[in-house]
C-alpha cells in the first residue's frame, strides 16, 4: 500500500541521530538534483530529518538528519530517505457539523501538484542547536511556523493533539499528524505553496472523495477515511 495511516494519539518524541554520515555520493543523484534545480529554481538544499522508525511502546520516532537534495531525487534516484513532516488537521463547526481545512497545492510544488490536502504541512525543522530530540510540544510548534508562513493562521490558545503518522511510501514521507481545534473557519492566505483554500464538512469531504478521489493526495483520502470525525 503506497500510503497509510498508522494511528496514535499519546505524546511523541523525536530522537535525532547527530552521527556523520557516511553514504556513498551518487553521480546519478546529483545529476538529477542539477536537472531538478534546472527546472524550478526555488529548489534549495538544506538538512533535514529523514525518518527511519517508529516505536509504538515508547512513543520515540528515530530520525537522522539528511540532506534535502537526497529525498528529492527520489524519483530518479531513490536513496531511500523518507522526510519526516508535520501535517495539521484543522477542525471547527459549521452548520453543526465538523468542518476541515483543505489547501489546493500549487502546480508548482514537487509533489501532487495541483491536489488537495488537510494542511498546513511541512517538514520538520533540524534543531539550529546541538538537541538530541524533540517532544510533542516543539512539533506542534513546528506546525505553528508551518501555520503562520502558508496560511497566515496564529495557532495560539487553539487545542492540538496527536491523531498518529502519515506513511507515504509513493513520495517518501513519514509526516506525523496533529489535529487542531480552532474557534471559527479562518480566511486562508494563498502563497506559491497553496493556491486555494476551502473549509469542508466532514460529509461534504468524503462524498468529494467517492466522486473524485483523484483531486486530493493520497494521505488525505486515508486520514478522511480512518480519523474523522476527530472525536470517534
Amino acid at each position: 500500500m503506497a500510503s497509510r495511516v498508522e494511528k496514535y494519539i499519546k505524546p511523541l518524541t523525536i530522537e535525532i541521530d547527530r552521527s556523520p554520515r557516511t553514504d556513498t555520493p551518487s553521480d546519478v543523484a546529483d545529476r538529477a538534483w542539477e536537472a531538478l534545480c534546472e527546472q524550478n529554481p526555488r529548489y534549495f538544499n538544506g538538512p533535514i530529518l529523514a525518518f527511519d522508525s517508529f516505536d509504538r511502546e515508547s512513543g520515540i520516532i528515530r530520525a537522522h538528519i539528511d540532506d534535502y537534495k537526497n529525498h528529492a531525487v527520489r524519483a530518479n534516484a531513490d536513496l531511500g530517505v523518507r522526510i519526516l513532516s508535520v501535517t495539521g488537521i484543522f477542525t471547527t463547526v459549521l452548520d453543526n457539523e465538523p468542518a476541515y481545512l483543505l489547501g489546493k497545492r500549487a502546480k508548482s510544488t514537487h509533489w501532487y501538484g495541483g491536489k488537495w490536502e488537510f494542511g498546513p504541512s511541512g517538514g520538520i525543522e533540524v534543531p539550529p542547536d546541538e538537541r538530541g530530540s524533540i517532544d510533542t510540544i516543539g512539533v506542534i510548534r513546528e506546525l505553528q511556523r508551518e501555520a503562520i508562513e502558508e496560511a497566515g493562521l496564529d495557532l495560539r490558545g487553539c487545542q492540538a493533539s496527536v491523531l498518529g503518522l502519515a506513511h507515504d511510501e509513493s513520495v517518501g514521507s513519514v509526516d506525523i499528524v496533529i489535529g487542531v481545534e480552532v474557534p471559527k473557519a479562518y480566511e486562508h492566505n494563498a502563497n506559491w505553496e497553496y493556491t486555494g483554500a476551502r473549509w469542508v464538512t466532514q460529509s461534504e469531504l468524503l462524498a468529494w472523495i467517492d466522486r473524485e478521489p483523484g483531486a486530493f493526495i493520497d494521505p488525505t483520502i486515508e486520514l478522511a477515511r480512518s480519523v474523522l470525525p476527530l472525536d470517534a
